[in-house]
């Protein structure tokens, strides 16, 4: 029989970045299963282990001309994120601190921006600040733009006040260009769809 510590265990040690338990319809009233983001459900049996993926992956937009937001007060980070954003032709417009993001993110038509990658610490006003400012627009983009977190603060709660106040992801600096291009890609595909 699987117990609690094995299977927490084999959860740390799974390649799946979010989890959360759900109770299975199944004939075997000890079964259980664990819901890994969409990438599929895991099947955790008296028998054994199962994997079985969602029939569809997980659709993402091309990154080609996109326009995106980029809050960066460090002139050679946002150098870095402009060189990293250009590779996969992605239009840039660039604010040196969370009131100027507020700022062009308010002043631009609606829609304009496929997606806002925003640094927690900056002056005048930082990303946690700034994106709940955006999040409070009055504009139908406002609420549902995605944006990330690019920061060095990876701890625990460090992310959940992102995710508090609005942000889609958070990604720790340095930023690794892949899962850079992947987080866009899916979430500006859930806001987008295939436009």
């Amino acid at each position: 029989m699987l117990n609690g510590l094995w299977v927490n265990d084999f959860l740390r040690g799974s390649r799946y970045d979010s989890l959360s338990l759900k109770q299975l319809n199944h004939p075997d009233a000890r079964s259980f299963g664990v819901r890994i983001g969409n990438r599929g459900l895991l099947r955790l049996l008296d028998r054994g282990i199962a994997l079985a993926e969602d029939s569809m992956e997980k659709r993402k937009a091309v990154l080609d001309g996109r326009n995106v937001l980029l809050a960066e007060d460090v002139d050679i980070n946002a150098e870095i994120m402009k060189e990293l954003l250009s590779v996969r032709n992605i239009n840039i417009d660039h604010a040196s601190d969370g009131e100027m993001v507020l700022e062009m993110f308010s002043e631009s038509p609606v829609g304009h921006y496929d997606a806002s990658l925003m640094d927690i610490r900056m002056p005048k006003m930082d990303g946690l600040e700034a994106t709940a400012a955006i999040r409070k627009l009055e504009r139908a983009d406002a609420k549902r733009i995605p944006v990330i977190a690019l920061t060095a603060n990876a701890f625990d709660e460090d992310v959940q006040r992102s995710l508090q106040v609005g942000m889609n992801a958070h990604l720790s600096k340095p930023i690794e260009p892949e899962r850079l291009y992947q987080t866009m890609e899916e979430l500006i595909w859930e806001y987008r769809g295939d436009q």
